[in-house]
């Protein structure tokens, strides 16, 4: 099973990066001006309209070159438009505008393992999960995981999703991540516990399946094979999974 991607939730990040900064900076002019500026670049990146939205949030910058969401806004518009060096410097510009800001540190860390800075994004996803006021540690951890499993750090990958799941149990991802490293370590009954967490907040899908078929197959517990070989057959008949079966 591969690694997810690093996904990054834009809008809802710079709505909650506009609040907070906006609580930050008061009521100044600029500052409001650039938040209406930011929220319209976005709307048009949303859109597709890059060339508008570039504008709009070249626009927030000048405006307020200390509000961290433009800086951010701009440097995921950057990324998309394949301007690495540009968006680079709007993502340090974000995170030493707004110290304090997880949403702004996980993005960062986000873009750094999209580059292969494994070490500089994984300082990233632990220093926005460290921060008081981020609502969601969690994620920034299994953040973390994942860009450690791109980089084949297992050892890396197994801590971050342990974290992830010490402050919540049920982030499927980092479940069947853990069941994934239980594998491949052949700590079978470990895997077994992780997919029978993930099994209590979530459906399996193909891949899901074939992960607790071959776990199952560790322990050699035929009756639990066929179960899951079956529930594979019938719901994922024509998976890519179901076909490596072969007859039952």
């Amino acid at each position: 099973m591969k690694a997810g991607f690093l996904i990054v939730l834009v809008v809802a990040l710079l709505v909650a990066g506009c609040s907070s900064s906006a609580k930050r900076f008061g009521s100044e002019p600029a500052h409001r001006q650039a938040e209406t500026q930011v929220r319209l670049g976005m709307g048009y990146m949303q859109k597709g309209d890059l060339d508008i939205a570039l504008g709009k949030l070249q626009s927030a910058v000048k405006t307020a070159d200390d509000y961290a969401p433009a800086h951010n806004a701009l440097a995921i518009l950057y990324t998309r438009l394949g301007r690495i060096k540009a968006a680079d410097k709007h993502y340090k510009k974000a995170v030493k505008v707004a110290v304090d800001d997880g949403a702004v540190h996980n993005n960062y860390g986000a873009f750094l393992c999209d580059q292969a800075r494994y070490d500089e994004a994984h300082s990233y996803f632990v220093k926005a999960a460290e921060q008081l006021l981020y609502k969601t540690p969690a994620l920034a951890y299994e953040n973390a995981g994942l860009c450690a499993m791109r980089e084949g750090d297992l050892v890396r990958a197994e801590t971050a999703f342990r974290n992830a799941l010490n402050i919540n149990s049920e982030l499927t991802v980092a479940l069947l991540n853990m069941a994934n490293l239980a594998l491949k370590n052949e700590r079978h009954l470990q895997g077994r516990a992780y997919i029978q967490r993930y099994e209590a907040v979530a459906s399996h899908s193909a891949a899901t399946l074939w992960l607790a078929i071959r776990v199952e197959q560790g322990l050699n517990d035929e009756a639990q094979v066929k179960r899951y070989s079956d529930k594979l057959r019938s719901r994922f008949p024509n998976s890519e999974q179901a076909g490596q079966l072969g007859n039952p």
